[in-house]
């Protein structure tokens, strides 16, 4: 492990750095349907998730979670199943972005 902790969820960034100090914070959510009937634009974000997403499934499990190798690829090989079937659902991403505080004079 790395030290960092999986604490923080992505729904308390915006808070969290309000409280940090940071200035004009601001939160944008995306939401982009996990099948094939979507606009080009959504589709290529898509695909670029889907081709990372056993690098970062590994990357959480093992390191931080202690699963095993082969159970990652098991889990990840059912979510792609299931992608190709036409799975419901959304991917959701969350950028939070806000200005640095100014350091004391």
């Amino acid at each position: 492990m790395d030290g960092r902790s999986l604490d923080l969820l992505p729904l308390q960034y915006l808070s969290e750095m309000e409280s940090h100090g940071f200035t004009n914070v601001a939160e944008h959510v995306y939401r982009i349907p996990l099948n094939t009937a979507q606009p080009m634009t959504q589709k290529s974000v898509l695909e670029s998730w889907a081709d990372g997403f056993e690098a970062y499934s590994m990357d959480l499990l093992v390191k931080h979670l202690r699963k095993r190798h082969l159970e990652v690829f098991l889990i990840c090989a059912a979510a792609r199943q299931a992608l190709r079937k036409g799975v419901e659902g959304w991917l959701e991403i969350r950028i939070t972005s806000g200005r640095k505080p100014t350091a004391p004079l």
